[in-house]
């Protein structure tokens, strides 16, 4: 969705650029960019973006080919409400690799960054503030890579390894 989203943006500057400035393509390149900011604006669609970005690199280099495209495109943009909007846009979906950069703890997150990304998604969904399953064995996941760095059972920092230690 991403990609094609960024895409279209790409395609109606391109419009832009070669047809010169034309009502419906802007109209276009609004509705499109309007989506995209919309798609962007969430957490959690950062997040899943995130995730499939660290399970599959393929699939974020046809993101970064997509920026370029719309980057490039934006010096033939004379409406300068919908360039600065969109650069909005480039901005955040630019963000996406460092997401968990502010919030983690490299120790934990580096051999294994999706269960990081995935407790990360859990948070901003879970209203209720109560653990939920999957976030239970994520923690004990995130608890066994520990483990398997120390290779041993540390008895001096059980208390470290409690529930609530795990969810900050």
């Amino acid at each position: 969705m991403l990609v094609w989203l960024l895409t279209g943006c790409a395609l109606y500057c391109e419009r832009l650029r070669e047809l010169g400035p034309s009502a419906s393509t802007e109209a276009s390149l609004r509705a499109c960019q309007e989506r995209l900011k919309y798609l962007m604006n969430s957490t959690k669609n950062r997040a899943l973006v995130h995730i499939a970005h660290l399970e599959d690199e393929a699939s974020w280099t046809n993101v970064e080919q997509a920026l370029l495209k719309v980057t490039e495109g934006l010096s033939s943009l004379t409406n300068q409400t919908i360039r600065g909007k969109l650069e909005e846009c480039i901005s955040l979906v630019k963000s996406i690799p460092t997401i968990l950069s502010e919030q983690s703890d490299p120790l934990h997150h580096s051999s294994f960054p999706s269960v990081h990304a995935f407790m990360m998604l859990e948070g901003t969904m879970n209203l209720t503030g109560e653990t939920q399953p999957l976030v239970e064995q994520l923690m004990m996941i995130k608890r066994m890579q520990v483990l398997l760095r120390l290779k041993k059972y540390p008895q001096e920092e059980k208390v470290q390894y409690s529930r609530t230690s795990w969810m900050t």
